[in-house]
């Protein structure tokens, strides 16, 4: 064989190069190629291709020997596969060559006699396994060959068959089909006087037997509807047309009307001479009645378009250069009035967006791909008149070709937001007043119980100090009375303070809330208290302030009273345009459902104070991991 005459490939593995060296001598027999790791030899085997022979080391770093053979196996199972291993890995070796991974082994150190006669059965091998491989193959193709022409001869004979039953069978199926379609298919010829064929699904949608069509082949148009008869008629007397189509009513003998189309087709003969008309006719009622209800719909939706108070309108969203525009395809007239514009004006607009402002929600909506959920959010048209408006949206999209359509119902809520910035004002009024009224509270607590005070520990401690020694136990009852009253002035001095701190006023926000955390630190000394401040230190009004320190000062009441925590962090952000306070306990917590069913007067107060400001509060909790409060705040 040629093959034997020239060079195959031999792939040598080993994570040792001087080991390849004794190979040399085979060079004249084989094309040799080496790799030092598992992986290179992996590599080379795929890119090589063809490879015969592959001897490999069994113990190398990473993967052994056998283990690159179980993986050489998946790609070429023909390749002769030799293992190189020690006396201690013969039985492993043995074992693998049973499980047909290894062809052969040879033992450390081998001989140049060993592995020449090894290398020659593994070629001898290869190359016996190659010749069978041709054999088989050159077997296979006589053996299409072959089939291929018992194949051409059994054509021969069923095509033979086939002609002398084709007819046969083509009428077969063409009856089989007819009685079979739910349409109505019918042949005649052209003078109309004889019925050839007529399908049995004529009963079902004309309610008669087909027997009398053949009897009488102009029987059907007596059940044609006496206003459509005429119509019916006139199309019946043109040349048959595929185009054209008629729809008509037929009347049943028990009364039932059913809708049907119809279209007829010319049979020609080989000179081209019509000399038969064949037809169907679809029964469509349930077509029809839904065309109806759908028509009642779209007049009951346009009904409710034309007369809604609300604003109803549809959009088309598109590209623009500066953002997704939106162009509207329609709009009832309240739309407009709250546009302050026309429809037409509002119409031919490229992009109606240009034409509002203030948008919460809708942009985000709008610019989202392929998203078709509900959307709300709001925004303000621009009037002609400059006339103040605020308006709800409502919207849900849903995919058109390559566009996005919206459905959109506008809600004008002017007078509402109107009436709840009157509301937010008048509650910031009533809290306004009431912290100055706290305020002067707080200073004739100051100035009438204080010089008060002072001027009865005063004359007690003169009393005191006149009694003879002879009255010591008096004097130690005075001493008692004393300390009393200076109790009773941190009393008096804590309820000034909880009502205005007057520390606030004099030193400032961060001082206050410095003084507020240090009087809780000293009533439960075993919580721990950390206070954190980010940000360079903005000036803050005096209303900002007070609000703050409320929160601040309510949300420490509430850890105290309830929490039952073990560490309470507090950090104030200045993040411009605003300012930030967070509060955060590892305490009991609470359920969030518990709480709106239940809020406290403290909770509320917070929330109104921040709602006066146009702020945002954010109560977080769940029972068992804490609580945390958020108050984001305007500067001024």
């Amino acid at each position: 064989m040629a093959e034997e005459d020239s060079k195959i490939k031999l792939l040598l593995v080993d994570d040792e190069e001087p080991n390849f060296f004794p190979f040399r001598d085979f060079r004249a027999e084989y094309e040799i190629l080496t790799a030092t790791s598992a992986g290179e030899a992996h590599a080379t085997f795929l890119r090589e291709g063809d490879i015969a022979i592959v001897v490999a080391d069994h113990r190398m770093p990473g993967q052994s020997g056998i283990e690159l053979f179980e993986e050489l196996i998946a790609i070429d199972p023909d390749a002769v596969r030799i293992l190189i291993t020690g006396f201690s890995d013969v039985e492993t070796a043995v074992a693998a060559i049973n499980r047909g991974q290894v062809h052969t082994y040879l033992t450390k150190p081998w001989k140049k006699q060993e592995m020449e006669l090894a290398l020659r059965r593994a070629r001898e091998s290869y190359l016996l396994a190659a010749h069978n491989r041709a054999l088989l193959k050159e077997l296979a193709a006589k053996n299409k060959a072959l089939e291929a022409a018992n194949v051409k001869l059994e054509k021969d004979i069923r095509k033979r068959l086939a002609v002398e039953t084709a007819l046969r069978e083509s009428e077969e199926k063409f009856r089989q089909m007819a009685e079979s379609i739910q349409d109505l298919f019918w042949i005649r010829d052209i003078t109309g006087e004889k019925m050839h064929y007529i399908s049995p699904a004529y009963e079902r949608i004309w309610g008669r037997g087909c027997a009398e069509m053949y009897a009488d082949p102009w029987s059907w148009v007596e059940s044609i509807h006496p206003d459509d008869r005429d119509y019916v008629a006139k199309l019946h007397m043109q040349e048959p047309n595929p185009s054209l189509v008629a729809e008509y009513r037929v009347i049943h003998p028990d009364g039932t009307v059913r809708w049907v189309r119809s279209r007829s087709f010319p049979v020609r003969d080989p000179e081209g001479r019509t000399y038969r008309v064949t037809g169907l006719v679809e029964d469509i009622t349930e077509v029809r009645t839904v065309e109806m209800k759908l028509e009642q719909s779209e007049l009951r939706c346009r009904a409710i378009f034309d007369t809604s108070i609300d604003g109803i309108c549809t959009l088309e969203m598109g590209p623009d250069p500066i953002g997704p525009a939106v162009r509207m395809l329609e709009c009832n007239d309240s739309c407009a009035r709250m546009a302050g514009r026309s429809r037409r004006e509002l119409l031919s607009c490229r992009n109606i967006r240009m034409l509002q402002e203030n948008e919460t929600g809708c942009r985000g909506l709008i610019e989202r791909e392929n998203d078709f959920s509900a959307c709300a959010g709001s925004f303000s048209w621009i009037r002609p008149d400059g006339q103040e408006n605020y308006i709800d949206c409502r919207g849900a999209p849903f995919a058109a070709g390559d566009s996005t359509i919206m459905h959109c119902v506008l809600r004008d809520v002017t007078s509402r937001r109107k009436a709840e910035k009157e509301i937010c004002d008048l509650s910031r009024r009533v809290m306004k007043v009431a912290e100055e009224e706290r305020r002067r509270i707080a200073q004739d607590f100051h100035d009438e119980f204080g010089q008060s005070f002072l001027a009865l520990r005063s004359t007690i401690e003169g009393v005191r100090d006149s009694l003879p020694d002879s009255l010591a136990a008096n004097k130690t009852a005075f001493g008692e009375l004393l300390g009393l009253i200076e109790r009773l002035g941190d009393s008096v001095r804590n309820v000034s303070a909880q009502l205005r701190p007057e520390i606030l006023d004099r030193l400032g926000l961060m001082t206050a809330l410095e003084s507020c955390l240090d009087d809780f630190r000293r009533q439960h000394p075993h919580m721990t208290v950390e206070f954190q401040k980010f940000g360079a230190h903005k000036r803050i009004s005096p209303e900002i302030e007070i609000i703050l320190y409320r929160i601040f000062q309510e949300g420490l009441t509430n850890i105290a009273k309830h929490a039952r925590a073990s560490s309470v962090t507090t950090v104030l952000t200045f993040s411009f345009p605003g300012v930030i306070l967070l509060l955060k306990d590892d305490g009991a917590g609470f359920s969030p459902d518990a709480a709106k069913a239940n809020q406290g007067i403290g909770l509320t107060g917070m929330r109104e104070r921040v709602a006066s400001v146009g702020g945002e509060l954010v109560i977080r909790s769940q029972a068992g991991i804490g609580t945390t409060i958020r108050a984001k705040l305007p500067l001024s």
